[in-house]
């Protein structure tokens, strides 16, 4: 069989991630086979708020600013993500609408896993949900960080 630098791309970034370190071979080629590698140019979206998404991401190239938009149109960055980091991972606890949005800052490939392949996956291999779990509170400590700093800091630093 003949392998893609794409392939080899997916793959790297699959095995790489802290999500599926602990899985077999066979299950990281399950993920590789469903995986899809998106070109988005800036000021897409890979989702926004309020819709309803089935697919979790790795970002292989370009930028992904991490925001939330308020009702008049401001918008307030939470994070900006880059290479190899992973977002979206709340599609695979429920079906609730996005309460972000994930936009493209600079030109990017995304690679893309299907929610039910992903969730069979960790099924079968419990380490899985111990590594989203782990992710999951290490994004929230750096929310709750922010946060702190936005409500606790003097209000000329808040305003600039």
């Amino acid at each position: 069989m003949f392998v893609t630098l794409t392939d080899f791309r997916i793959r790297e970034a699959i095995a790489n991630s802290s999500w599926f370190a602990d899985i077999p071979d066979d299950a990281i080629e399950r993920l590789v086979e469903s995986a899809v590698v998106r070109k988005m140019p800036v000021n897409s979206y890979i989702y926004s708020q309020g819709e309803k998404t089935t697919e979790i991401y790795c970002i292989l190239s370009g930028r992904v600013r991490v925001s939330v938009a308020g009702f008049n149109g401001e918008e307030f960055a939470i994070i900006d993500r880059e290479n190899e980091q992973w977002l979206g991972e709340p599609c695979l606890i429920d079906d609730e609408p996005r309460v972000i949005d994930a936009r493209i800052i600079a030109d990017a490939e995304i690679l893309v896993l299907p929610r039910n392949v992903v969730r069979g996956i960790a099924d079968e291999y419990p380490l899985v949900y111990r590594a989203l779990f782990t992710h999951t509170f290490r994004n929230m400590r750096g929310l709750y960080t922010l946060i702190s700093g936005i409500l606790f800091s003097p209000l000329r630093v808040r305003v600039a």
